[in-house]
């Protein structure tokens, strides 16, 4: 069965192929071998093996150029969709580098729903830090959308109490995860979390251009930590498969706060109630009403003095 990243790399690298003619070198040279050795054959009047062995080559020759032409032709014929390729990638997103994330945080993904996991992917199609520019590339699907084989990915966990976030640049074709970083914010110490459009020159590969402004997922605390992402969804016209995980986690985050909060403040004024304030012995009673009966003769004795 043919390999995961055998499909990727057919999907992006894979061109239809030239119909082989004489231009092709295993072309020529077999006609070539094929006409010295029926020359020899028939002009010389050789029936020896040299000619016979000339035009076996040739023949060999040609033929195998027709056969590279057709797995080639066939490669290309059987490329998998733009569906197919959106489908893997989040597959991967979540079995390898999602996996990282929480096995640097040693934690167990059957803790989490999914709601709490969130993945924020944002394409790379520039010079980046330890990828190959070679490394670097994008096919247009047929739905007029990019497809991209490096990303920079941001995994937010959601704690109870914390978030956990995972940061890294993630090769896709290679499987291969590089610049991690991993940082934990409080839910009370998180100042912002939003998305923006700000203004940052990148020059995109290839010479296809250059984006002056780029789009970001941004969360800060209180220390002026941030974890940031650049998404670009429109400017570098990312799959909608995709979907919006910048906005998503956002909205996530925000609701998890309000939640927070709206505990915290329900919370923080109700005092605990001490028993020994509420309680009162046996002998207390006898001792009040002694005092109101007091508190009324005093009463009455006043009243009456009033009337003289």
């Amino acid at each position: 069965m043919e390999s995961h990243q055998s499909q990727l790399h057919d999907y992006f690298f894979a061109e239809k192929p030239i119909q082989p003619g004489f231009e092709n070198p295993w072309i020529k040279w077999g006609v070539i071998f094929i006409f010295i050795g029926a020359g020899i054959f028939f002009l010389l009047q050789n029936t020896r093996g040299i000619p016979f062995l000339l035009i076996f080559t040739g023949i060999v020759m040609v033929v195998y150029a027709i056969i590279i032409y057709l797995e080639a032709l066939q490669r290309y014929n059987n490329r998998i969709n733009d569906e197919t390729v959106d489908d893997y990638l989040l597959e991967d997103l979540k079995t390898t580098v999602q996996k990282k994330a929480l096995e640097k945080f040693q934690l167990d993904e059957a803790d989490f729903d999914e709601e709490r996991i969130l993945l924020i992917p944002g394409p790379i199609y520039w010079v980046a830090p330890g990828v190959s520019e070679g490394s670097i590339f994008r096919k247009k699907g047929h739905d007029g959308r990019y497809r991209y084989t490096v990303w920079q990915v941001v995994i937010l966990l959601l704690n109870a109490n914390y978030i956990s976030i995972y940061e890294c640049t993630y090769d896709w074709l290679s499987n291969y995860i590089l610049d991690e970083r991993t940082n934990e914010f409080f839910h009370h110490e998180i100042a912002t979390v939003r998305t923006e459009t700000i203004e940052k020159k990148r020059q995109l590969v290839n010479d296809e251009g250059v984006l002056n402004f780029v789009q970001i997922f941004k969360m800060t605390n209180l220390s002026s930590d941030t974890a940031i992402v650049e998404t670009n969804d429109d400017e570098l016209m990312t799959s909608p498969k995709m979907g919006r995980p910048a906005e998503h986690a956002v909205r996530t985050i925000r609701a998890l706060l309000r939640e927070k909060k709206a505990i915290h403040i329900g919370t923080t004024f109700e005092l605990p109630v001490e028993k020994e304030d509420t309680e009162i012995s046996e002998e207390e009673p006898e001792k009040i009403d002694e005092g109101e009966e007091h508190g009324d003769e005093h009463s009455h004795d006043e009243h009456s003095h009033d009337e003289h």
